[in-house]
C-alpha cells in the first residue's frame, strides 16, 4: 500500500490499500442518526487539520481525533469541548479524501474512496462523524470533481483528461468517469452516514459537459438515501456568473442550493466602504440579499456567507478575514456586522472557522501554515478580551438562528430589506418578529426607523447590540436603544453603531 508521505508513482508503491470497511460502517453508524431538516442547517465551513493543533498527552493524536476531543462533554482540557459548545449544526469540511501532500487544502485530489492519511485515514473519519453525530450535528463534505491532481484516473486512463486546470480537468462527460465519480459519491454517503456534499467549481464541471454528470450525482444520491430510510442529503454548488442560480433552479436544476458567492463579494465591498467615503454598497447588497428568494423560490437555494476558504486566502490583496478588512479600530465591530447579516438573513446561513471570533489571520496557503485555535479565545487568562466578546455575540445570534419559536428557519423567514447610509435593515423571522438592522461605517448613527422598514402598528423592544458592554470591542461606544424594557414603533430614531448592528423583537 501506499504509506503518508510516498510517492503513487514510485513502482515500489501501489494504488491500493486494505481497509476493514464493515468496521469503518459500524464506528460512522453507531448512533442513531437522521438528517435534519434543511431548514435547520447552519453550516460551519471547517479544514480538518488546521482548526486546532493544541496537543495534551499521548499519543499525538490525529487531526481528526483532535475535533473529535473537541466535540466531547469534557474535552482534554478539562472543559466542554469547543466545537460542542458552539451552536452550529452542521460542519462542511474542506476536501478530505486522499491528496497529493500533507499541508494541502484538499483541492488536489488524487483519489476519491480513500480519506486522507495525514488527517488519519477512514477509521479517523468515521471517529469523527460518530462524534458529531452524539454531538446532534451533521457533516458534509467537499467534493471536487472538476479536476484532479497525481491521480490514477488519468494515469489508468487517459481519456477522462480534458485539458489542465490546477492539474488535470476531468471530462465530466464521459460516460465511465460519471460511473466512477457516482460509485465513489454512494460509497463515501453510505460508509460515513453523511449528510450532504458541497461540489466545487461546478461551472468548470458544467463547462466540461457535466449538467448530466451532476443530474446523476444528485438522483443516486436521493436514491440511495430513499433505499435506506433516511432523509435526502443536500447538495449545494459553487457557483455563480455563468449560470446564475440555474443549476439550484427547481424546475431543472440539478443541484439542491448554491453558494451566494456574489453575495459575499458585495460583503467584501461594504467591508471596504471605509476606505472609500461616499461609496455605499447598501444598495448592491440589497440586491443580492433578495436572490433568489423573490423569484418565490425555496430558502435552501441560497447559502448566505461572508468568509469561505477562497474569501478569506489572501491570495488577493482584498481575501482578507472580514476582521481584518477595514481601517485600524473598526474590524472587530465589522466581524460583528456582517456576523449579523449571514446569521440573520433569509437562506441556510454558513460560517467559516474562527469567523466567530474574529480571527485576522488568512487562511493562507500551506507554505504559511496558521491554526485557529479559538479555545484561547474562549477561557482566555487574564479575563474575557476583544474576540471573547465577539465569540459571545456570535454564539447568542446563532442560538438566536437556531430557536424554532422566533422563525429564522426555512421559507418562514420572510425578508424585506431597505437600505440607506451604509446601512441595511430588514425583517425576518416568520410575521415580521424580528428586525435587524446592520451599520457599516454609517455617517448617521440615529436614523428614522420609518425609513428603514420597521413595520407599523406594534411595538418592538431591543434584543441585541452590537455596542452593548457585553459586547463591545476595541474603543467601541455604546449606541443603545432602550434594551428588554424599549417600546420603540415605527418613525421613532434609532440610535446605531457606526459599524454594527442591532436586533429589535416585537413585544
Amino acid at each position: 500500500m501506499t504509506a503518508a508521505g510516498e510517492d503513487p508513482n514510485d513502482a515500489n508503491t501501489s494504488w491500493s490499500m486494505v481497509l476493514d470497511v464493515g468496521g469503518v460502517y459500524d464506528t460512522g453508524h453507531a448512533q442513531q442518526w437522521q438528517t435534519m431538516g434543511w431548514d435547520n442547517f447552519l453550516i460551519y465551513e471547517i479544514n480538518t487539520r488546521r482548526f486546532t493543533n493544541i496537543q495534551v498527552g499521548t499519543p499525538i493524536p490525529t487531526p481528526f481525533d483532535l475535533l473529535v476531543d473537541e466535540l466531547s462533554p469534557i474535552s482534554r482540557l478539562g472543559r466542554t469541548g469547543y466545537l460542542r459548545a458552539l451552536p452550529i449544526t452542521i460542519f462542511e469540511l474542506l476536501p478530505v479524501t486522499e491528496f497529493s501532500s500533507a499541508e494541502s487544502w484538499g483541492y488536489d485530489p488524487a483519489f476519491y474512496f480513500g480519506i486522507d492519511s495525514y488527517y488519519g485515514g477512514a477509521p479517523a473519519m468515521a471517529r469523527f462523524v460518530n462524534a458529531a453525530h452524539a454531538a446532534g450535528r451533521g457533516v458534509m463534505l467537499d467534493m471536487v470533481y472538476n479536476h484532479s491532481l497525481t491521480s490514477s484516473l488519468v494515469v489508468i486512463v487517459p481519456e477522462y483528461r480534458n485539458g489542465d486546470y490546477d492539474g488535470d480537468k476531468m471530462d465530466c462527460g464521459n460516460p465511465m468517469l460519471i460511473e466512477y465519480f457516482r460509485q465513489a459519491t454512494i460509497y463515501l454517503f453510505r460508509t460515513y452516514c453523511l449528510d450532504g456534499f458541497r461540489l466545487d467549481d461546478t461551472q468548470t464541471v458544467v463547462a466540461s459537459g457535466g449538467w448530466g454528470f451532476l443530474w446523476t450525482i444528485r438522483d443516486s444520491l436521493r436514491k440511495a438515501a430513499s433505499a435506506e430510510g433516511r432523509n435526502w442529503p443536500y447538495i449545494v454548488a459553487e457557483n455563480s456568473a455563468t449560470q446564475p442560480w440555474d443549476i439550484s433552479n427547481p424546475s431543472f436544476g440539478v443541484t439542491d442550493g448554491q453558494w451566494g458567492i456574489d453575495e459575499s463579494y458585495r460583503i467584501e465591498d461594504a467591508c471596504y466602504d471605509l476606505y472609500h467615503p461616499g461609496w455605499d454598497e447598501s444598495q448592491s447588497l440589497r440586491s443580492e440579499m433578495n436572490n433568489p428568494a423573490y423569484w418565490g423560490r425555496p430558502f435552501f437555494q441560497a447559502v448566505r456567507f461572508g468568509e469561505s476558504h477562497d474569501m478569506v486566502s489572501a491570495q488577493y490583496n482584498a481575501n482578507l478575514r472580514i476582521a481584518a478588512r477595514p481601517p485600524f479600530g473598526f474590524g472587530y465591530q465589522m466581524a460583528k456586522a456582517m456576523g449579523a447579516l449571514t446569521l440573520l438573513s433569509n437562506g441556510t446561513p454558513m460560517l467559516f472557522m474562527g469567523q466567530e471570533i474574529g480571527e485576522t489571520d488568512p487562511f493562507s496557503f500551506p507554505d504559511n501554515e496558521e491554526f485557529i485555535n479559538p479555545q484561547n479565545c474562549e477561557f482566555p487568562t487574564g479575563g474575557p478580551t476583544d474576540q471573547t466578546r465577539i465569540l459571545a455575540w456570535f454564539r447568542q445570534l446563532m442560538g438566536l438562528r437556531n430557536d424554532p419559536s422566533q422563525g429564522l428557519r426555512g421559507d418562514a423567514n420572510y425578508q424585506v430589506v431597505a437600505t440607506r447610509n451604509l446601512t441595511v435593515a430588514y425583517t425576518c423571522g416568520a410575521g415580521q418578529k424580528l428586525f435587524t438592522v446592520v451599520t457599516f461605517g454609517t455617517p448617521n448613527q440615529q436614523q428614522d426607523s420609518s425609513w428603514l422598514g420597521l413595520p407599523s402598528g406594534a411595538a418592538y423592544k431591543e434584543i441585541f447590540n452590537s455596542s452593548w458592554p457585553v459586547f463591545q470591542v476595541e474603543f467601541e461606544q455604546e449606541h443603545t436603544n432602550g434594551g428588554y424594557d424599549a417600546q420603540i414603533y415605527s418613525g421613532q430614531i434609532l440610535n446605531l453603531p457606526y459599524v454594527g448592528a442591532v436586533v429589535l423583537q416585537r413585544r
